[in-house]
Order: C-alpha cells, then structure tokens, then sequence
C-alpha cells in the first residue's frame, strides 16, 4: 500500500443515514466550510494503489437540493470523480437489500397538464460513459460484497438499469405516480428523489458521475421496512458498492 493520492471524488447522499454509511469507509475525517458557511467533511479512502481523498456532502431531499448541493461541493472540492449514494423503492426485478447503479435517470415529473390527462416530456440524465464501464465490470463478479461489514444473512443483488426521480415519496404500489412510472418508463428499476438533479449538476461542472442506489423498500408498506432497519442496510449496500467502484478505478494506477 502507498499514502500517494490517487484523486478527489465527491460523494453526495439526501440523508444522515446514508451519510453515515459513507462515512464509515473513511479515515482521518475533518471539517471544512465553503465562503457561505456550508459545512462539509473529508476523509480518505485506501486502496492498494495509494488513497482516495473523498468529500461529503449532505444535500437534503429532493432533486433541487441535491443540485444546488452537488455544485457547492464541487466547488469546493474540485473533484473529479461525483457520486450520489443512497436509498430507493423497488420498482421490479430488485428485492430490499439489492443495489441499483442507474444507466440513465429519468426525471418523471416533467410534462404537460391538458384538460384530458397529463402529456409527459422525458428529461433524461445519463453517467458519464467511463465511471459506468467501470462500475459493469465491478458488476461480474461478487467482491464489492466484501465491503459490507457485517455480511448480511441473505447476500445482495447488484443491478444496472434505469432510475426514476422526482419530488415525491411513492409508498404504494398502487397511486397515480406509480401507475404513471410503470406507463411511461416501464423499464426503471428504483425511484428516488435526487438523481436527476445530482446529475445535472455533474454535467455542467463536467464531472464523471454516477449514481447508486440500495433497496430499501418496495413501495407497499415502507414504514414497516424502515422501521426494521432497511434504510440503514441499503445505505451500508450502497456505499460499499460506491467504494468498490473507486477500488476498481484505483486498478488504474501503477503500483
């Protein structure tokens, strides 16, 4: 192992559950604050090839937050590596506890309001090409598991594929949003708050980015999944993915 840094990536997360999560791979965490007084930490993530300098930001809920946020951030930290970590509700073909990297977000709120019904008008945000190459061959084997400590009883599902964000929380399976997710982006596997505006803010700073996401319910009866601790199981999921991903950019590096 070497103390050389490799780089500076960005981690953003809606919630201190997820935050925590994130916090958990890092060492030597300090505090630093931008000219409007937000308030970000610092840490570094080791590898074989050296270390990884990661900064946190806690963006809130909501796409807006997390663009408004992101874009301090990476201001501040001048990153070149953004990624967003949290959780999700299940749309299909995922179970609590799997891990979703989003191919591309669909931002589902955005259309027109007629007399006669609601006209979508798809806005769709994508990763960057490379920081997503990495993260599908990460996804052929099983190792980021080893980042979860302790092992879950029933080992996770890593999965990519499309992502839906918006500005509300979908607790049923059987609402107006739902029915109008599974319409018009029948494809998306996870829906979430953030993505969309994660990834704007990426793309204007120019930034490879990449967005994660753990399961932590399937829309019907999130309380009860919360309760029993599913939020803090797939951030721990998703974040362990996360770090796996700079770990397969870090093979990269020369030793």
């Amino acid at each position: 192992m070497t103390d050389r840094v490799l780089g500076s990536c960005v981690i953003c997360s809606a919630l201190p559950v997820e935050v925590a999560a994130v916090r958990a791979h890092l060492s030597g965490i300090t505090q630093s604050r931008d000219s409007d007084g937000v308030v970000f930490e610092a840490g570094f993530f080791q590898t074989t090839r050296g270390r990884w300098h990661v900064g946190l930001a806690e963006t809130g809920m909501g796409n807006v937050h997390a663009a408004l946020l992101t874009q301090k951030a990476i201001n501040h930290f001048q990153p070149t590596i953004v990624l967003f970590v949290g959780v999700a509700g299940g749309i299909k073909d995922v179970a609590i506890g799997d891990v979703v990297i989003a191919t591309k977000v669909y931002e589902y709120s955005r259309g027109k309001q007629t007399k006669a019904a609601f006209l979508p008008r798809p806005e769709v945000r994508t990763p960057s090409f490379h920081i997503l190459q990495e993260a599908q061959l990460l996804a052929r084997t099983d190792a980021w598991i080893n980042g979860i400590v302790p092992l879950p009883a029933s080992l996770p599902k890593l999965h990519l594929g499309p992502v839906a964000a918006g500005e509300a929380v979908i607790s049923a399976s059987f609402g107006q949003l739902y029915r109008h997710i599974k319409k018009n982006y029948g494809d998306t596997l996870a829906v979430e708050m953030e993505g969309s505006g994660f990834l704007n803010a990426a793309y204007i700073s120019n930034n490879d980015a990449l967005v994660i996401r753990g399961i932590s319910d399937l829309l019907d009866h999130k309380a009860e999944s919360d309760a029993a601790g599913s939020q803090e199981a797939a951030s721990k999921h998703a974040s362990a993915v996360a770090f796996a991903v700079l770990d397969q950019i870090s093979t990269q590096f020369k030793e």
